[in-house]
C-alpha cells in the first residue's frame, strides 16, 4: 500500500470521527480494521491518532487563519483534510511540507470535488441547534407507550427561536423530569412482558444486507452529501414555496432509491442504514416549513414576510402510511 493510500485511510478515520464525537477513535479504528476499511499500518494509526490527540491545538490554528469564520461552518470533508495536513506539518518533520500540501489538494479533489489551487475552501451556514423535536408532554412522555424524549431531541422548551445557553439547563431539567416520571410509572405498574422486536430486527437486518450487497452505481455517501446540499438550498436562512417544493421533490426521489443504494466500504454500515431516516426527517422539516405560511422567529419566508396569528401554535408532523401530515396545537396540549 502506498503512502498516499495510507494517508487517505487516516483521512477516512478523522472524517468518520466527526460524525461519531462520543465514540473513541480507538473503537472506530478497531472497527475499521476489522471490516477491512483501513489496513492497520503504523502510519495510518500514528497519523490519525496524532491528529485527534492534538485536535484542539490544530483547530486553534485553523480558526486563527479562518478570519471571520467559525470552524463549525467548514464542511466536514474540508475540516478533516485540514486537520490531517496541519498535523503532518506540525508533528511529522520527516514529511516534506510540499508533499503534505499536494496530498491535501488531492483529497479535496476526490472527496469534495474541489480544487483548492483554484478555489477557496467553502464555508457554509451550519445547524447549531435543532429547535423542536419529538412532541412530549410536561413529563417528557411521547405518544408512544413508555417512550420519553429529553434534551435536544424533545420539543418542550423552544418555540420559533432559541435562547442561547438554554440547552444545558434544558438537558438537565428534562432528564430529571423524565426520570422522575419513569420511576413513578414503574412503581405503579405491574411487571409486563417486554415487546418482541425479533421480527422488526430481522427485517432491518435483511434491509441492511440488501443494501450492502447492492450493485447500484449510486453511493449512499454521495446521497448524504446531496441531502446536505439540497437542504441548505431549499431550507436555508430564507425560504420560498418554490424552493421548498423542489426540496421535497428531490427528497422523495432519494427515498425511492434509498434501499437500492450501493455500500461504500470506506464508511461504516451505519452511514447506509441511517440514510432513509435522514430522508424522512428532511421531508418532515420541509413539509412543516412549506405549511407554515408566515415568518416567525428563525423561520423566514420571503413569500410570506409577515407573522400570522393563524400560525401562533406548534407545528406537529405525523408520519403515517408513508405520508407526512401537519397539524397545529397549543404547547400546553402536547
Amino acid at each position: 500500500m502506498t503512502r498516499r493510500e495510507e494517508r487517505e485511510q487516516a483521512f477516512i478515520l478523522l472524517f468518520e470521527k466527526s460524525f461519531n464525537e462520543e465514540t473513541e477513535l480507538s473503537e472506530l479504528y478497531d472497527l475499521a480494521v476489522e471490516n477491512e476499511v483501513v489496513c492497520g499500518s503504523d502510519f495510518v494509526k500514528n497519523l490519525a491518532f496524532k491528529a485527534w490527540e492534538n485536535v484542539a491545538d490544530i483547530d486553534a490554528t485553523i480558526e486563527k487563519y479562518s478570519v471571520g469564520w467559525k470552524i463549525n461552518r467548514i464542511s466536514k470533508v474540508a475540516l478533516a483534510v485540514l486537520r490531517l495536513a496541519i498535523c503532518e506539518i506540525k508533528y511529522f518533520d520527516d514529511i516534506p511540507v510540499g508533499v503534505t500540501i499536494n496530498e491535501a489538494v488531492e483529497l479535496c479533489k476526490k472527496y469534495a470535488d474541489l480544487d483548492v489551487t483554484k478555489e477557496s475552501i467553502p464555508v457554509y451556514p451550519s445547524v447549531h441547534f435543532f429547535m423542536g423535536g419529538l412532541a412530549v408532554g410536561r413529563d417528557h412522555k411521547t405518544s408512544i407507550d413508555n417512550l420519553y424524549a429529553i434534551g435536544e431531541c424533545a420539543s418542550m422548551y423552544h418555540g420559533a427561536n432559541r435562547l442561547g445557553g438554554n440547552s444545558l439547563l434544558a438537558a438537565i431539567y428534562s432528564g430529571q423530569t423524565a426520570a422522575k416520571a419513569i420511576t413513578q410509572l414503574a412503581e405503579h405498574t405491574e411487571d409486563t412482558a417486554h415487546p418482541d422486536f425479533a421480527a422488526y430486527i430481522a427485517a432491518q437486518e435483511e434491509t441492511l444486507h440488501t443494501q450492502l450487497s447492492s450493485k447500484s452505481p449510486f453511493s449512499a455517501v454521495y446521497i448524504r452529501y446531496e441531502i446536505a446540499k439540497l437542504m441548505n438550498e431549499s431550507l436555508g436562512i430564507t425560504r420560498t414555496e418554490t424552493k421548498l417544493l423542489e426540496g421535497i421533490q428531490s427528497v422523495e426521489y432519494y427515498l425511492s432509491i434509498s434501499e437500492k443504494l450501493s455500500y461504500d466500504a470506506d464508511v461504516s454500515p451505519y452511514i447506509v442504514y441511517s440514510l432513509r431516516p435522514m430522508l424522512l426527517l428532511a421531508r418532515a422539516i420541509l413539509t412543516s416549513a412549506l405549511a407554515r405560511k408566515e415568518t416567525r422567529g428563525a423561520h423566514i419566508r420571503q413569500d410570506y414576510p409577515e407573522r400570522s396569528d393563524a400560525f401562533a401554535r406548534c407545528s406537529i408532523c405525523q408520519y403515517q402510511n408513508g405520508e407526512h401530515r401537519i397539524s397545529y396545537t397549543e404547547e400546553d396540549e402536547l
